[in-house]
């Protein structure tokens, strides 16, 4: 906790970019120390009464079951939604994916040949991303440039 201090400190004094990023790695600490400290103090409770110690179990961890219960529901509905439009995107734009798929090899625009490499990746991975919401295999002018197509 202490060198958590000290590198949040330093890192907030110069400015360094490692401050935002640092508190994404700690919440994936905050649980494991919630259960620690619930577990250390059940000891504690333990020596004074059984029953204590079990109470005090039940009361850290009701709330972490509660939230596991909303986080669930909230990313299956997530889930839901994301898979109903992938299936709407797909029927729609059917034909299209199969005139893709069915390229051996994909051209460059012939407006995207002199550009910058910034502005080249944008288109492709826009094709990617085409490829990825359609779902089912890579299409050949992928498996082309990844490796021989089969």
């Amino acid at each position: 906790m202490g060198i958590s201090i000290v590198l949040s400190y330093v890192s907030f004094r110069s400015n360094y970019w490692i401050l935002p990023r640092q508190w994404v790695a700690s919440i994936s600490l905050v649980p494991l120390a919630f259960v620690w400290l619930g577990y250390k103090i059940s000891k504690i409770f333990a020596k004074i009464n059984i029953i204590l110690a079990f109470s005090w179990i039940m009361l850290c961890f009701t709330p972490i079951v509660l939230q596991f219960n909303k986080v669930a529901i909230s990313n299956y509905q997530a889930l839901r939604e994301r898979l109903a439009q992938i299936s709407v995107i797909s029927k729609k734009y059917q034909y299209y994916f199969e005139y893709l798929e069915s390229l051996e090899y994909f051209e460059p625009p012939k407006n995207l040949q002199n550009q910058n490499v910034d502005e080249s990746n944008q288109y492709w991975v826009s094709l990617a991303n085409k490829n990825l919401q359609q779902g089912g295999r890579v299409w050949k002018g992928f498996r082309g440039y990844y490796g021989h197509p089969k």
